[in-house]
């Protein structure tokens, strides 16, 4: 049995990799369900077709259980529409 990454690295990893990188490929190392996803995905798309250069910074990250949230900022320029 392998170790558990810490809950909070973890959604500092999701944002950085999925939503900062833009890299859709890593997203279902991070959320689970097929709905869900594909919901996950229709964001990210949206939201890397209207801020390209999008760059979130994580100040702090909730965990509660199965559950997690952040606080943060994040840093873009729209070009393009939601």
């Amino acid at each position: 049995m392998g170790t558990r990454e810490d809950p909070k690295a973890f959604v500092r990893r999701y944002l950085q990799e999925v939503f900062s990188e833009g890299n859709a490929d890593a997203l279902g190392g991070f959320v689970a369900g097929e709905a869900f996803t594909a919901h996950v995905m229709e964001l990210l798309t949206r939201w890397r077709t209207a801020f390209p250069d999008l760059h979130i910074e994580v100040r702090g990250v909730l965990v509660d259980g199965d559950r997690g949230g952040d606080r943060g900022e994040d840093d873009r320029d729209p070009c393009g529409g939601l």
